[in-house]
């Protein structure tokens, strides 16, 4: 067969499920730079964020493939997209991917034409290849699909992970609507400083522990690491096309490897750019000691973000499945790093199934601990979710409390905020009333963004300067 098309359009979409986010879709800017890179024809993508009632912005962009990621808390909105735009032009290809298809491929809805499960770029090259070369695809020779057939769902073998993952290109980063009022965007509580220009960078793909609650590890299965040389050369390619001075790495984990964070640090110095980025990163806290906070002076971290999970070493260790969580530690870890001045975001969760009021206490009382710590740290909490792939999913379809034939995916919605009716999410605890747990939620998060009464009188010019940005949001 000849070719249908010497050129080729793809809009790639995230669902927007709230108010516009500034951050880049590194997963979508991935996808884009591979098939450009890859395919046999000229390749135009976009890749933008709209709302289920914006249908006619994105039939404007008059895309041969519609791609649309998302997670669980907003699949449901995903779908209603590729509804409504199916209603309009029922021919339009829409193909879905993300962690949540990879970690329950049983779920696609019919609205999409199918969905790539795992790792992305490569699978996606088939579909497109099959896409261009053919008038109808054969959905059962590209490898990590998901797609309806005579009623039933098919799942195909999924390709090996892209190994060195060195080989893949850096994120099409340019191809994200409204680009650079990303990077020109406030970040003052990632970076501790308003004068900034920043960027999103992934340094690896994966995680090397298991938490009940985690999703991510499904999605990249083995841990994988770019090499220090391609990390120092990101940078210095971002820094010097985009005139970056603040770097947030999206690793799950960036402090897996000693070894190749001190070959950064070494190739940073040899280009010149060491004392002119400043970093927000992840870690954990049984890894800090005076070794790794010297490596984090030295490259500019100006915070850390720790999973916390709990101030209860017993939820604590349940959660993250690691006897190396206690509270012991991350105050240890905390009281190194705010002495030397890098400021710590520490995340909660509420509502495990073993947690008694007690515990939930204690978190609070830890979170407002380490709140007056340092003048920058900040924590928030939020409810366990059970997303699927995870031992809290497992946990959840054990107990019955879902059935997972006629399953409403708002009711894990928690994870982007919890809704004014408590009787949607899915509530995991059985000593701790929702109500009750809530309550307790909503009055940390006030304290955590408002501070004690002498915080928010400070606060407050920095918050007035904030306003006009806003209204002139909300006016668009």
């Amino acid at each position: 067969m000849t070719a249908k098309k010497d050129k080729l359009k793809i809009l790639f979409l995230e669902p927007e499920t709230g108010s516009r986010y500034n951050y880049i879709p590194m997963g979508l800017a991935y996808l884009s730079s591979y098939i450009k890179k890859h395919c046999a024809i000229p390749v135009e993508t976009i890749i933008v964020r709209h709302s289920e009632n914006e249908i006619d912005q994105i039939l404007a962009y008059n895309s041969d493939i519609i791609g649309i990621t998302a997670m669980t808390h907003n699949y449901n909105t995903a779908n209603i997209i590729a509804e409504r735009i199916k209603s309009i032009v029922p021919n339009q290809n829409i193909i879905l991917g993300g962690q949540h298809i990879t970690s329950a491929p049983d779920s696609l809805f019919p609205s999409f034409n199918c969905a790539i499960a795992g790792e992305g770029e490569a699978a996606f090259l088939q579909y497109v290849n099959a896409f261009i070369d053919s008038e109808e695809i054969d959905y059962s020779q590209i490898n990590n699909l998901v797609y309806w057939k005579d009623g039933n769902i098919q799942i195909n073998a999924r390709l090996p992970f892209i190994d060195p993952i060195d080989s893949i290109s850096y994120p099409d980063r340019e191809a994200v609507n409204g680009f650079e009022n990303i990077i020109k965007s406030n970040n003052f509580g990632r970076f501790n400083r308003n004068d900034i220009r920043w960027i999103q960078l992934t340094t690896s793909r994966g995680c090397p522990y298991k938490c009940k609650f985690c999703q991510p590890s499904v999605l990249w299965g083995k841990y994988r690491m770019h090499s220090a040389e391609y990390v120092a050369d990101e940078i210095e390619y971002v820094v010097n096309k985009y005139n970056i001075n603040a770097i947030q790495v999206e690793d799950d984990l960036f402090t897996g490897n000693k070894t190749r964070l001190i070959k950064i640090i070494e190739l940073l110095e040899q280009k010149n750019l060491l004392g002119k980025i400043v970093f927000n990163v992840a870690a954990r806290a049984e890894q800090i000691n005076e070794e790794w906070v010297e490596l984090f002076q030295k490259i500019g971290i100006v915070k850390v973000e720790l999973g916390i999970e709990s101030g209860s070493d017993k939820v604590a260790e349940y959660l993250k499945n690691s006897k190396k969580t206690t509270q012991n530690i991350n105050l240890k870890a905390i009281v190194l790093l705010n002495k030397n001045d890098i400021a710590v975001f520490g995340s909660f969760i509420a509502g495990a199934p073993i947690e008694e009021y007690k515990d939930l206490i204690q978190s609070k009382k830890f979170m407002l601990k380490i709140k007056k710590m340092h003048k920058n740290n900040e924590c928030s909490i939020g409810l366990a979710t059970p997303l699927p792939g995870t031992e809290l999913w497992d946990y959840t379809i054990q107990k019955g409390l879902i059935n997972k034939e006629d399953f409403d995916w708002n009711r894990l919605s928690t994870l982007a905020g919890i809704p004014k009716d408590l009787s949607i999410p899915v509530y995991l605890n059985e000593n701790i009333p929702i109500e009750k747990t809530v309550k307790v939620i909503k009055s940390i998060n006030r304290r955590m963004w408002m501070g004690s009464p002498l915080d928010f009188l400070k606060a407050v010019p920095r918050r007035i300067k904030k306003i006009p940005a806003k209204i002139r949001k909300m006016l668009k």
